[in-house]
C-alpha cells in the first residue's frame, strides 16, 4: 500500500498528538470494565448490581467515571503494547528512555505474591 506524502504527514501528526496525550497521562487511563473501583459499593449490593454497573458504564455514550471516583490506572497489557510499539520505532535515545520507563513500569505492575512473571487486570470484575 503506497501512501501519499500528505497521508504520511497526517499519520505522523496523529501519532505525535496521541503520543503527547498518552505521555501527559503517564500511560494511565480508563478501561470499559473498571467501574467497580469507584466510590459506589456495587460489589456489596449482590450479584447483579456489579454486572449491571459494568454493562451500563461500558455502553454509555459519555464518561461518568470521574464523578463516581473511578481512578485512571495503568493496565499491564497496554503498557506491554506501548513497549512493543516503541521498540519497533526508530532507535533513538528518546525511544530507548521510553522503553526503559515502560519496562520498569511493567515489572512494577507484576501481580504480587505470585511465582514468576504474571499480570492481571488492575480492577475487580464481575460476570
Amino acid at each position: 500500500m503506497d501512501l501519499t506524502p500528505g497521508e504520511l504527514i497526517g499519520i505522523k501528526r496523529s501519532f505525535n498528538l496521541l503520543e503527547a496525550r498518552v505521555w501527559k497521562a503517564k500511560y494511565k487511563g480508563y478501561d470499559p470494565y473498571d467501574v467497580l473501583t469507584g466510590i459506589v459499593p456495587f460489589r456489596k449490593m449482590g450479584k447483579w448490581p456489579p454486572i449491571l454497573a459494568i454493562q451500563v458504564t461500558k455502553r454509555l455514550p459519555f464518561n461518568f467515571r470521574k464523578p463516581f471516583g473511578v481512578p485512571k490506572m495503568w493496565n499491564p497489557k497496554a503498557i506491554g503494547l506501548f513497549l512493543h510499539g516503541y521498540s519497533m520505532l526508530t532507535k533513538s535515545e528518546e525511544n530507548h528512555k521510553k522503553c526503559l520507563w515502560l519496562f520498569e513500569k511493567l515489572l512494577e505492575l507484576r501481580t504480587p505474591d505470585m511465582p514468576g512473571m504474571c499480570w492481571g487486570y488492575p480492577f475487580p470484575w464481575a460476570s
